[in-house]
C-alpha cells in the first residue's frame, strides 16, 4: 500500500473515533469487501462485492465503513441499521 493510501486510511479511522452513534448518519452501498474506500490495487482473487455500511458525523462528508469504527460504535450503529 502506498503512503497516500496509508494516510487516508489513518485519517478515516481517526475520524471514526469521533463519530457519535446517536447522531451519525448511516447509509449502505454495494462495494468491494476488501477496498470499501475504492483505493484500488486489489489482486484479482480479493475482488468481492457485498453490502457495505457507512456512517458519518452530521455536517461532514467523510463516510466511515463500519469495520473501521470502534466496536462499541459499530455495534450501536448495527442495531440502528437493523431498524432501517
Amino acid at each position: 500500500m502506498n503512503e497516500n493510501k496509508d494516510e487516508r486510511l489513518f485519517a478515516t479511522r481517526a475520524a471514526g473515533q469521533k463519530i457519535d452513534p446517536d447522531t451519525a448518519q448511516v447509509h449502505w452501498e454495494w462495494g468491494e469487501t476488501f477496498d470499501p474506500y475504492r483505493l484500488g490495487g486489489l489482486p484479482d482473487e480479493l475482488h468481492q462485492i457485498e453490502r457495505l455500511y457507512f456512517a458519518r458525523a452530521p455536517g461532514t462528508d467523510l463516510w466511515i465503513e463500519f469495520g473501521d469504527l470502534p466496536e462499541s460504535r459499530s455495534t450501536k450503529l448495527l442495531s440502528r441499521r437493523n431498524r432501517l
